[in-house]
């Protein structure tokens, strides 16, 4: 007897989702409009390097907890012949703070949680609320405030052998100190720091300021040194007068110094300080609506600036306004960490991988106010991240641990609505694989067959 032809219908046909290396998409309006590599949905996911799904990494407390009243509202890293370590604004306080030993450092304290924003120049570790007088500390133990011909404001800068920072009574200004005092082989302090001018004097006292629009209603809300073609300069962002470049030009007949102002992008800008970094020799900020970049060419004395969170906006666009202040952005490796608050503190973080061109998915249950990246004395490089909780003032080692702190990771994520590139076609599943690795505890899955029926199971692994 003739064996029966199989008709083409007859044939399993397969649709392999080979990976999920388009990331996180929460913005199409439509489930089955993804990419067959992004995900719709997802908690506490990051993609490996071959764009496979796995939970994010964990934290750990990094020393002590500093304070169980107050959030941690600024760190910097002190480095110079004598100290490495870290220096944490908390309360009315600084604090030394390493794996081992943490203390308040004395000779100031200054008004209750206000950021706190630090900046390394000749040895000292500077800090600026926008309350309190400039204040320096050169050995972890103590401080010392600039009291005389001082400033109070924030976003202090070293550029030019001088410091830059805003005036907190005066917010569409930065002002510049006085400079070092510089031989060919070595510094000294001179009159750094401080902010006050006199042309006759020897060496001139030629500190100053600069106005951006006068009257204009500019309010500064970040500076960050740059440099682009072997030049260097200060980048200026603005709360809604876009970006401005300051670069200095010249000594002027009378002693005082000349820079170089130039608004090279008009139309946009950032509430958040913290938003404002260098990341893969972009400009990253956080415009209100999106991360946004400058791009890698900064030469033009015009320039556009590109919306690199659009697969994400929903993300941010759900952040409330009262919080668009406190979005913080660190960079750890390849990858950049964008922390946001949806709930009065800083309490979601969103990853975006630059090798993969691809966001995770919103990282919850990690409360950081602001991101930093320490290198201890023996090398070992730290990715950290400080508390936004007013009774968790601690700092946390992130990447590292399979926990936070102690607390397990519940993730999940979904894929896309599987059409099998035939949208029209009804189609019969006769059976789904799904690979995993490296999976250890319970493992919840559903498969959906329509808009309402699942297929359900659980699955121990280790």
């Amino acid at each position: 007897m003739a064996r029966r032809r199989r008709l083409a219908d007859d044939e399993l046909q397969t649709h392999p989702l080979n990976n999920f290396a388009g990331g996180y998409n929460s913005f199409t309006g439509s489930r089955a409009l993804l990419r067959d590599n992004e995900i719709p949905n997802g908690k506490d996911v990051v993609l490996d390097d071959n764009g496979s799904v796995t939970k994010v990494a964990g934290m750990v407390r990094y020393g002590s907890q500093i304070s169980t009243s107050n959030a941690i509202v600024g760190a910097g890293v002190l480095h110079n012949t004598s100290i490495n370590t870290i220096i944490v604004a908390s309360g009315t306080n600084w604090f030394f703070h390493t794996r081992t030993n943490t203390s308040a450092l004395t000779g100031a304290t200054f008004t209750p949680n206000q950021q706190t924003y630090f900046c390394q120049a000749i040895d000292r570790l500077y800090g600026a609320n926008n309350s309190d007088p400039l204040s320096f500390t050169s050995d972890g133990a103590t401080i010392s405030q600039v009291t005389v011909n001082g400033n109070i404001g924030r976003f202090p800068v070293y550029y030019n052998q001088r410091l830059y920072m805003t005036h907190a009574s005066f917010p569409d200004r930065i002002y510049y100190s006085n400079p070092i005092t510089t031989t060919e082989s070595s510094f000294a302090v001179g009159d750094f720091g401080t902010f006050d001018t006199n042309l006759t004097v020897t060496p001139r006292k030629n500190a100053g300021f600069i106005i951006l629009i006068p009257g204009g209603g500019v309010e500064i809300t970040g500076l960050i040194r740059d440099t682009s073609g072997g030049s260097e300069y200060l980048q200026v962002v603005t709360r809604r007068h876009g970006i401005w470049r300051i670069t200095y030009h010249s000594v002027n007949a009378d002693g005082s110094i000349a820079h170089t102002v130039s608004q090279f992008v008009t139309n946009s800008g950032s509430s958040s300080g913290r938003s404002v970094i260098k990341f893969k020799n972009d400009l990253w900020f956080f415009d209100g609506n999106n991360a946004v970049t400058l791009g890698e060419v900064a030469n033009f004395s015009t320039q556009r600036i590109t919306t690199k969170s659009g697969r994400v906006r929903s993300e941010f666009e759900a952040i409330p306004h009262s919080s668009a202040g406190s979005v913080a952005m660190g960079s750890h490796k390849e990858k950049l960490y964008i922390a946001y608050a949806l709930s009065g503190h800083n309490d979601r973080i969103i990853i975006y991988d630059s090798t993969l061109n691809a966001w995770s998915s919103p990282i919850a249950d990690k409360n950081i106010s602001m991101f930093l990246e320490f290198t201890e004395s023996d090398g070992v490089r730290r990715f950290l991240g400080c508390s936004s909780l007013a009774t968790d003032g601690s700092i946390y080692e992130l990447e590292t641990t399979l926990n936070n702190n102690g607390v397990a990771i519940d993730s999940f994520f979904e894929t896309k609505a599987v059409d099998c590139n035939r949208p029209v076609l009804v189609k019969r599943f006769a059976f789904i694989d799904v690979f995993y690795s490296l999976i250890i505890g319970t493992l919840n899955y559903q498969v959906f067959v329509d808009e309402t029926n699942a297929v359900t199971g659980v699955a121990q692994f280790g």
